[in-house]
């Protein structure tokens, strides 16, 4: 590689920043929203003719390049200690997969500080930016994600010096390069997950419950420790939360006496679980994964009816798993998640769920067409 003329381009969601060490700052190129959609290149032609345009004006040239792929553009879990259950790790991997909301994804793993790191990349928008790239004559000799550089240079910006410590460690980096050999891009291999996810199914319900118990204890212990001497305002538990502890997951409703029974049994939740919980701190995000029209707008106003606020909703392609996808931030409390769950549960779903760190969200619900 030459490091005279070494560059790396940023690429983020939506814009791209040019650096070369020569020029005192970064160069920003937006992604329009006529190019780019829910992180998905739309018109490749455009990009193309806009990017042409924008190296003319600025007059940045075709110098051997190095991408670096900000956190908001990949998915990414992390395995502990890989070493404790290897045989786990796969399922793991392929779970995390599976609850990525695009169907045709690039995975990569690699070990980085005694970790194992996991990252997905919709190939509609990774592809295209490639492509267009090369085709404007940029050699392109390796791709990696931030965190793997974090350590030497910052966030779309690159100084001559932080340039020249990168460029004395890039043969070690080689090893996370997302172009691997040949440049070529591999699809994910699908696995039936029916088996792993039916085996852990009677597991998610106990968990909920155990957590619906300690919901209510810490409600108790609020009310006593609040409460002033006088006549006892409350000397058993609500019927309602009775019922929720007697209670398994439900089928969908096959007529609407069990319909309007599930929505009762929803609500018995939100009121006396989102009365001990400050809900408007936390963001939500409903994609709907199956194509039916209006299908995350129903979600969403079922978790407002739980005392959930700020949600957003958006569509995801279509995917081929039949259980709504759930993807949480690891902070998010035990409590939240029960009340959480018991929504999607009395909607009368089976339901994924994985832990990501990397979430622009505190929970992301992806639904499908069993919805």
């Amino acid at each position: 590689m030459n490091k005279s003329s070494h560059q790396i381009i940023f690429i983020y969601k939506n814009k791209l920043f040019f650096c070369h060490p020569e020029k005192k700052e970064s160069l920003e190129f937006p992604l329009s929203s006529d190019i780019i959609k829910d992180l998905t290149i739309i018109d490749e032609a455009k990009l193309k003719k806009s990017l042409e345009s924008f190296l003319s004006k600025t007059q940045i040239t075709d110098n051997e390049t190095l991408i670096i792929l900000n956190k908001n553009t990949y998915f990414r879990t992390t395995i502990e200690s890989p070493e404790l259950n290897p045989e786990n790790n796969k399922v793991i991997i392929d779970q995390f997969s599976d609850l990525v909301p695009f169907d045709d994804i690039f995975v990569k793993q690699f070990n980085l500080h005694k970790k194992l790191e996991v990252v997905a990349i919709n190939r509609e928008f990774y592809e295209p930016i490639l492509s267009v790239l090369q085709k404007l004559k940029f050699n392109i000799t390796m791709i990696l994600p931030d965190l793997v550089v974090k350590d030497y240079i910052g966030e779309a910006s690159c100084t001559p010096e932080e340039n020249s410590a990168l460029l004395k460690v890039l043969n070690k980096l080689g090893q996370y390069d997302l172009l691997g050999s040949g440049h070529i891009l591999l699809s994910k291999t699908k696995i039936d997950l029916a088996p792993i996810k039916a085996e852990n199914k009677r597991l998610y319900i106990l968990v909920g419950l155990f957590a619906i118990l300690i919901i209510m204890l810490v409600g108790v212990i609020i009310f006593n420790s609040n409460r002033t001497y006088g006549p006892p305002i409350i000397d058993k538990i609500p019927p309602e939360l009775e019922t929720i502890i007697e209670t398994k997951k439900p089928s969908i409703a096959s007529d609407s006496s069990q319909a309007s029974n599930s929505g009762e049994l929803s609500e018995g939740i939100s009121s006396s679980s989102s009365a001990l919980l400050d809900l408007d701190q936390y963001t939500l995000r409903v994609l709907n994964g199956s194509g039916i029209s209006g299908q995350a707008n129903v979600v969403k106003s079922d978790l407002q009816k739980a005392g959930f606020k700020n949600i957003d909703i958006g569509n995801a392609q279509k995917i081929s798993s039949n259980k709504t996808q759930i993807l949480l931030n690891p902070k998010l409390p035990s409590e939240v998640r029960a009340l959480l769950l018991n929504v999607l549960e009395n909607f009368g779903q089976e339901y994924t769920i994985q832990e990501n760190s990397e979430l622009n969200y505190d929970v992301v619900i992806t639904t499908t067409s069993a919805n």
